[in-house]
């Protein structure tokens, strides 16, 4: 795993936007987009909490919608769970990923929906290194190989916590991050514009910290109980099951919705050529 990886996005936000126009269940589609770089690379604080954050997408002229929650948790022995959750449009969690990272080493990423996960040992310690470092304003890891591609713009209060402002520039995009000092570089608030093939804004993103609650996490953020340990690949395939027979509930629910309404309107004319 390396700093880089932050940089990664794919385009994924313009197609949550470009989906989201068409399709009821906006969970269905962007989940590449939920895999929030930032939020992998925060470093376990000296405390026990529970950090949770919102994020908020506005596609061209339309409307904003809440998209992705995530949940990052820490236990006290340095254990951590970021749990991330796609939004339908009324607001429910549906596509629920976790990323469960123990003490001893042991990484799980699961995805409970299709109720699998693909459980591995990795050496914690190494891990710990790679993760920013709050002692050097979160633009370093803890070995001291520096956040790429980015610039410190200064430290500013958000919701009562010191953050680190930092931003990072794509060639499709760019990102403005603020990483809570005193909770282990957390990701609060971030702000993203997206462009397109002109270099015009098409999508925006906002993160924004929903609460932050200092104790020892709900265990059931780290239970596994009842989910299968399968490869990766048998993991990405139940995945990607679950998300492609949501899309085409949804697109066969609005083909259903467009058949009704041509009806409708072919029993107006009928009865006014009575």
């Amino acid at each position: 795993m390396k700093l880089t990886r932050i940089l990664e996005n794919k385009r994924s936000l313009l197609l949550v936007c470009a989906l989201a126009l068409t399709l009821p269940v906006l969970s269905v589609i962007g989940y590449r987009h939920a895999r929030n770089q930032f939020l992998l690379f925060s470093q376990a604080p000296n405390q026990a909490m529970t950090v949770v954050t919102q994020d908020k997408t506005l596609c061209g002229n339309g409307p904003a919608f809440n998209s992705i929650r995530f949940t990052t948790a820490f236990r006290q022995d340095g254990a951590r769970v970021i749990k991330t959750e796609m939004l339908t449009r009324d607001g429910r969690a549906d596509q629920v990923d976790r990323r469960i990272e123990l003490s001893d080493g042991t990484n799980t990423p699961t995805h409970d929906e299709a109720a699998v996960m693909s459980r591995y040992k990795m050496n914690f310690d190494q891990l710990r290194l790679e993760r920013l470092d709050p002692n050097h304003g979160c633009m370093t890891s803890g070995s001291g190989y520096p956040l790429l591609n980015a610039v410190l713009l200064g430290y500013e209060d958000v919701g009562g916590y010191k953050t680190a402002k930092i931003k990072l520039s794509g060639s499709d995009r760019q990102e403005t991050s603020w990483l809570a000092l005193d909770l282990g570089c957390v990701q609060i608030k971030r702000h993203i514009e997206f462009y397109d093939n002109k270099g015009a804004v098409a999508s925006q993103s906002d993160l924004e910290l929903v609460s932050v609650t200092f104790r020892e996490p709900d265990p059931i953020l780290f239970d596994t109980t009842g989910i299968r340990n399968v490869p990766p690949s048998e993991r990405g395939t139940a995945r990607q099951g679950v998300i492609l027979a949501k899309m085409q509930k949804a697109q066969a629910e609005e083909h259903r919705a467009k058949i009704r309404k041509d009806l409708e309107a072919n029993d107006k004319r009928w009865k006014l050529a009575q």
